[in-house]
């Protein structure tokens, strides 16, 4: 009865895994396109930043141009952490179903 259950038990977390590692496809998509769009803005922003201190030499917009590309790199930051909780949960349920 005992296995009959783990049985049971194994075969209703494999759509559980199903869901978790599609959910980590996306997320993984999401911040690959992140990431070329960020590289493009990042480039974009570096030349802003050049251009700021050697035209207009003010700090203020240097620091604010400054801050957005920190604000960039932490929404890279908080995907790559959200597709590594991702991935880790979905090896979980995965040594739950194969044990």
């Amino acid at each position: 009865m005992r296995t009959l259950l783990r049985i049971f038990g194994k075969i209703l977390l494999i759509p559980i895994w199903v869901l978790v590692t599609v959910m980590h496809c996306l997320v993984k998509i999401m911040i690959e396109v992140y990431c070329i769009g960020k590289g493009i803005i990042n480039l974009i922003l570096g030349l802003m930043l050049i251009g700021t201190l050697i035209w207009y030499r003010e700090w203020t917009r240097f620091a604010i141009l400054a801050v957005a590309s920190g604000i960039l790199l932490f929404f890279l930051w908080a995907g790559v952490l959200l597709e590594v909780m991702l991935e880790s949960a979905k090896m979980k349920i995965g040594e739950l179903i194969i044990r």
